[in-house]
């Protein structure tokens, strides 16, 4: 049975764009046969059967992808050959993705499609939302879902119909690294034949198993048939489009860089892989946190990232408290087309607000800190220099990921700090070392929330403990700073106290 007719008969109707992927991908169609598929697939040529025994989907949000593989893995339960397995040996089909609730996601759909459909009773057993399994001529197909951590160990001795890698450009295993290529070696040479691997995600950087497939096949299908698919095209004239269409128009508006990756499914330029893993980050947010007032008794640090014409300036402010970081202040001041920040007002918008914590000291790395020196101390503000160098923004960096993954950070939920810190890529570099870059996407944006936030958490979380690179201690560098802005008899006093250390004197 067509897989196109398959979904009929359980009362699925497909979008446009949805059949166009379907009659190509699933039912051996070629591409200069169906309406629209050209777009999808990039070219008009033919493909082979060896090309679809994998499909990669670079889809938007909302376009109903899991939805539509979740149907295809049944379909292949149920339509692939299994002749040649041994007497008595079942079948499986994996969905695996970050974490098991997604791939859950999946198994449910199938289970609410299988229910409520003529072939009801091919079910066996009382289906969960992670297994669920039918009878076909004697045999046992079970369908899984899986973590993406234990995906690769779970594909081994088994024979599958199939695959459905969900979201597999934010795979990762149990140490935060990447494991979207293992997963996918794992389970490709158990996928009997005529069955198939669908690799489906909304895109990330330019990296990984996703990039790979859709850089080396798109257009060009050899060892992947590939569609790039945005959520427009998948949904539009279908179910709930009216509604869908509203939430990309309002997301373009809140932040147009995430909602080209969101809805147009466009990679972000130049990542090689997350520095912050997305799951900790979510796990740092608290959706009823709110920005705190000043807490009596907390430790409070401040932080800025400026920028004047491409990028925005940003400040952070945190309060140590009840073993809590609390990001308690965020401001952002982003320069319009042809109406760059003038330095003098962003230190004078910046000094409001720290003076409300009762701060005089922020920390900036070295771009634009000779602009902003002056501005800032005629606010009664000390700028005070950063860890230099790559090597110090690797330090900030690190730090800022330890306080993070040991749960000690509170963040409110704000989009576009949330989503800058999931963008955060790190690349080897020669010798040994790490590169943390803010990918800058094609039209602009760079990460400017995140560095003042990363520097306002480095300072209150193992930032006493380095030395920059003249070996000065932290307590040093700050005093320095600050000692530019002491008339005569504060000096005299600070001379007076060299017993007492720095740190404890910026204390």
């Amino acid at each position: 049975m067509r897989f196109t007719d398959f979904v009929a008969r359980l009362g699925v109707k497909l979008t446009p764009g949805q059949m166009a992927l379907a009659r190509v991908a699933f039912d051996g169609e070629q591409i200069v046969d169906v309406d629209g598929a050209h777009e999808l697939f990039g070219t008009d040529v033919k493909v082979s059967d060896a090309a679809r025994a994998v499909l990669t989907v670079v889809a938007g949000a909302r376009s109903g992808k899991t939805y539509l593989m979740a149907l295809r893995l049944l379909h292949l339960g149920l339509t692939v050959d299994l002749g040649h397995l041994a007497p008595g040996e079942d079948a499986y089909g994996f969905v695996v993705a970050p974490q098991k609730d997604l791939s859950a996601q999946a198994i449910r759909y199938l289970k609410g499609a299988l229910l409520k459909s003529p072939m009801a009773s091919i079910v066996v057993g009382k289906p969960s939302d992670e297994e669920l399994a039918v009878a076909r001529n004697g045999r046992r197909i079970s369908f899984k879902a899986i973590a993406a951590s234990a995906g690769g160990i779970a594909g081994r001795g088994r024979s599958l119909v199939g695959a459905f890698l969900d979201e597999c450009a934010f795979f990762r295993d149990a140490e935060y690294q990447i494991n979207d290529q293992e997963i996918f070696n794992a389970i490709e040479p158990r996928v009997v034949e005529g069955g198939q691997i669908l690799v489906c995600s909304t895109p990330w950087g330019e990296s990984g198993l996703l990039w790979d497939l859709y850089q080396r096949n798109w257009g060009a299908p050899k060892r992947s048939i590939v569609a790039h698919a945005s959520t427009d095209r998948m949904r539009r004239n279908g179910p709930g489009w009216k509604k869908v269409s509203w939430q990309i128009e309002s997301a373009r508006e809140r932040d147009p860089d995430n909602a080209r990756r969101e809805f147009d499914a466009e990679f972000m330029a130049g990542a090689a892989g997350t520095f912050f893993d997305p799951v900790a980050v979510d796990a740092a947010v608290r959706p009823s946190e709110v920005m705190h007032d000043p807490v009596q008794g907390a430790r409070v640090v401040c932080a800025a990232d400026f920028g004047f014409k491409h990028d925005s300036s940003a400040l952070a402010i945190v309060q140590r408290a009840r073993g809590k970081l609390m990001l308690s202040r965020l401001v952002e001041l982003q320069p319009k087309r042809g109406a760059p920040l003038k330095p003098s007002e962003v230190a004078k918008s910046f000094a409001v607000e720290m003076k409300r914590y009762g701060a005089r000291l922020v920390m900036a790395d070295a771009w634009h800190r000779e602009a902003m020196q002056e501005h800032l101390q005629n606010e009664g503000i000390t700028l005070v220099p950063a860890p230099e160098g790559q090597g110090g923004k690797t330090l900030v960096y690190n730090r800022a990921k330890e306080a993070l993954y040991e749960g000690k950070v509170v963040v409110p939920p704000i989009d576009r700090l949330v989503r800058q810190l999931k963008e955060i890529v790190a690349k080897p570099t020669s010798g040994g070392g790490m590169s943390i870059q803010s990918p800058r996407w094609k039209r602009g944006g760079h990460g400017d929330l995140v560095s003042a936030f990363a520097l306002a958490i480095y300072q209150v979380h193992g930032g006493h403990h380095v030395a920059d690179d003249n070996r000065k201690s932290w307590g040093e560098s700050i005093l320095e700073s600050y000692w530019q802005t002491l008339d005569r008899e504060q000096k005299k006093i600070l001379k007076n106290m060299r017993h007492v250390s720095a740190e404890s004197l910026v204390r």
